[in-house]
């Protein structure tokens, strides 16, 4: 297809995370998100902003992003009215909202995950995506949470010295920097897990914004921005938190348009080997595609087959790729 061509089928798939010693999602408190059966997840909504970060890094106009302005002399974040207005270089109350839609459109992350853009008092336009992200969740029964503990070098100035004359002797053997580490934090962490997500494309979302004249349609060159984000932006993804996590397994099923698939993600099963080996198991999940065969057009299978075993593999007009690095 033609980069500006509109795409002329849907998308379901599944993309897989794993993480080691690492935390993928945490909440605001700084624990890692969990749901009443003790499940670890991951929102849609974190799952989506490392894919914004390398659109923007690759040069794509992204919208939904985190980025700072000065003032007095301090970086602060900016707003969603100062984001826009600092991208397209206007006061958004100039815009019609006809030419507010269009203006949105231009946003990649817009055109994938469409957006809420809400400045009260000025403008109130919603867009619901083509691409939907479900919430990620871990499948290995083995996966725990740890609590790191967090030493710094430097003093904490509230904390008076302690002084014990029976510790003398192994305090004078203690490193300067570890004597009079004081400052204390936390991290949480897994040991390992592996986040499992699905996803669905249906470029017939945008039908009506096609009519007035807001955008081209869901195109070829979308597809492939969104495609290249969900094999490689968590393992690019630079964050402190985030190193450990990586993208290990995709699956890209496509099919006629109007095609509404089940969580596919409902039929995958994780295990690991005796030797310790990754093993996804995809046999129920090519049940339940064989049994709607007629409505695929294709199947697109990337893994990183050094790590991971796929099993239970039996699928009409599957392509199995490595997962790319880059």
């Amino acid at each position: 297809m033609m980069k500006n061509e509109v795409l002329n089928f849907g998308v379901h798939g599944v993309f897989g995370i794993g993480v080691e010693n690492s935390a993928l999602n945490a909440g605001t408190d700084g624990m890692l998100r969990m749901n009443s059966k003790g499940e670890f997840y991951a929102t849609g909504t974190s799952l989506k902003y490392p894919m914004k970060v390398l659109w923007e890094q690759n040069g794509e106009k992204v919208l939904g992003i985190r980025s700072y302005k000065n003032a007095k002399n301090e970086n602060i974040p900016r707003s969603l009215r100062e984001r826009f207005e600092y991208l397209t270089d206007s006061d958004v109350k100039e815009f019609s909202d006809d030419e507010l839609m269009k203006a949105l459109f231009t946003f990649t992350d817009v055109k994938n995950f469409g957006c809420l853009f809400l400045i009260p008092n000025v403008k109130n336009v919603g867009i619901r995506g083509a691409v939907q992200i479900q919430d990620g969740y871990n499948k290995y029964s083995d996966a725990t949470m740890i609590v790191q503990d967090i030493l710094s070098c430097y003093r904490n100035p509230n904390e008076k010295p302690k002084t014990d004359n029976k510790n003398s002797e192994k305090k004078a053997n203690e490193s300067s920097c570890e004597r009079k580490a004081t400052s204390m934090g936390t991290r949480l962490i897994t040991d390992e897990a592996h986040y499992f997500s699905s996803f669905r494309i249906n470029p017939l979302a945008y039908a009506n914004e096609i009519k007035a004249g807001y955008t081209e349609g869901y195109t070829a060159k979308d597809y492939a921005l969104f495609k290249e984000a969900v094999l490689t932006a968590q393992s690019l993804f630079d964050s402190r938190s985030k190193a450990g996590c990586v993208n290990e397994f995709a699956m890209f099923v496509e099919t006629e348009l109007g095609v509404g698939f089940d969580n596919l993600t409902k039929y995958i099963r994780f295990t690991k080997n005796d030797c310790g080996k990754n093993m996804i198991d995809l046999s129920e999940c090519s049940k339940y595609l064989n049994k709607h065969k007629d409505l695929i057009k294709g199947i697109e299978i990337y893994s990183n087959e050094e790590t991971t075993e796929l099993v239970g593999l039996d699928m009409d007009h599957v392509t199995i790729k490595d997962i790319p690095v880059k």
